[in-house]
């Protein structure tokens, strides 16, 4: 097989060196479709990966969506063996729901990263190494250019990304690299371990966006601009660093809005000026918390919102599945709705410990040096609800009685997680809720029994963690 150019190889070799810098023995994934980027990356890295004491294997993601993909499995798996590695195979499935969202070609990219999780866990590998070239960053920076995309959008590909929710090292070491440079080391390698090179017709397909670009758009670019694909990448480059500064500006930002990482000070928030500071933050905010960027129309919505609605107003904002709302001043990210949950728990107490009351939590009876009679509390059947069925509570002797709603604003506890603390009833009076207390004018011995709350399962109601009676 004839030397690969140098084009390939060294900044292949710098980027696993980094990696070995990192980790010494790291194991390292290459992604491979089959097709001739990632094939040649395969055939040229396993190589290096080794010789710098790395332990690379092939990831191959089988969608299931071309009637060929089976015989381009087929053809990763004897190239991993012919390379003497290990190669690992993920089928999935692209839902019909995630193609109507988002497209086939994202939600064939959106299948995929969560396929690379699932494979990052279970091979305990997080460095994967991706083929995309000069070629594919300049298609992707156009892509986005046309849907309107801001600085990080138009950054295109990064050679190094953290894809936090799967805790994977994307590596991109041929961002610099034109396709064309790429070709002869895929056939050479192909036919030196005797694979066939994976053609994949929609590639070229007109009703796909990178298709109709691949086949009409891009090639008439060429003809009046032969050096796009460097303009594009060096526009890239340029956002990149514009990206990241507004980024570092935000977190700066962010970081005197949150009491606790999670909810966010309106009124501080709202100070921010120009407007596009508060708008890069509720990005940086929303990125924090693993969720994807809205639309540009979609965050504008959210900002006028937390523009204008009162502290104490009942505000909700829905975005990629979660529910955020202000209350008090802060705006945070809802706990998910109460699912399987009985309308209330009918038991008698007979000194058990704890009762437990899945999906929501565990109730315990501790022994403490003074605190509910015993004798009384086993006397009559005891009921756990979560319905808002009324009630007073007198947390104090001599103290006013009064209604929950009025007590959990005292406390300041958001209405929405009102829902998810118990009540505790014991022939028709209330005795004890969750993150307030007990009656004080119940009979109490010494020593008796305490009451406590821990929400089950854990992080289900980061509210209450923790919360006891009196």
């Amino acid at each position: 097989m004839p030397e690969p150019s140098s084009k390939l190889l060294h900044p292949l070799r710098r980027c696993l060196a980094d990696i070995a810098s990192r980790r010494a023995g790291a194991a390292v994934a290459v992604a491979v479709s089959g097709g001739p980027d990632s094939v040649a990356l395969a055939g040229l890295a396993v190589p290096l990966a080794i010789e710098l004491g790395l332990q690379p294997r092939l990831w191959h993601v089988h969608h299931g969506l071309l009637p060929m993909a089976d015989g381009w499995t087929a053809q990763v798996e004897r190239l991993a063996a012919s390379l003497g590695v290990p190669c690992r195979v993920r089928r999935v499935e692209v839902p019909a729901a995630l193609r109507a969202e988002q497209g086939l070609e994202a939600a064939a990219r959106t299948a995929r990263r969560r396929a690379f999780a699932a494979l990052a866990r279970a091979d305990d590998c997080r460095h994967l190494l991706l083929a995309q070239h000069l070629d594919d960053q300049a298609e992707t920076v156009l892509m986005r250019l046309l849907r309107g995309a801001g600085f990080d959008g138009m950054a295109g590909m990064r050679p190094h990304a953290v894809w936090e929710q799967a805790s994977i090292e994307a590596w991109r070491p041929w961002l610099s690299v034109a396709r064309h440079e790429i070709l002869p080391a895929a056939q050479a390698l192909a036919a030196a371990h005797g694979i066939t090179l994976a053609d994949d017709p929609s590639n070229l397909d007109p009703s796909l966006a990178r298709g109709l670009l691949r086949a009409s758009v891009l090639p008439a670019l060429a003809t009046h601009w032969p050096g796009y694909r460097q303009t594009l990448a060096r526009h890239a480059d340029q956002a990149a660093e514009v990206a990241d500064w507004l980024a570092q500006q935000a977190a700066g930002d962010l970081v005197a809005l949150q009491d606790d990482g999670r909810r966010l000070d309106v009124a501080a928030w709202r100070a921010l000026v120009p407007g596009i500071r508060r708008r890069l933050v509720l990005r940086a905010w929303l990125a924090g918390q693993g969720l994807g960027m809205p639309s540009a129309a979609r965050l504008a919505e959210f900002e006028r919102q937390l523009l204008t609605a009162a502290a104490d107003r009942g505000l909700r904002w829905r975005h990629a599945g979660t529910i955020f709302g202000v209350y008090r001043g802060y705006c945070q990210r809802l706990p998910p709705a109460l699912e399987g949950v009985p309308a209330d728990l009918r038991r008698a107490w007979q000194s058990e410990a704890a009762w437990d009351c899945a999906p929501l939590g565990t109730l315990s009876f501790r022994t403490t040096k003074s605190g509910l009679d015993p004798a009384w509390l086993a006397a009559q059947p005891l009921r756990l609800s979560w319905r808002a069925e009324g009630g007073r509570l007198r947390l104090a002797w001599g103290g006013p009685a009064r209604g929950l709603k009025a007590w959990f604003q005292e406390r300041g506890v958001p209405p929405w997680e009102r829902e998810r603390l118990p009540r505790l009833w014991r022939d028709g009076q209330l005795i004890w809720v969750a993150g307030l207390g007990e009656q004080a004018d119940l009979p109490r011995t010494e020593p008796g029994i305490g009451l406590g709350w821990q929400p089950w399962p854990a992080g289900n109601n980061p509210a209450a963690s923790g919360v006891e009676g009196r």
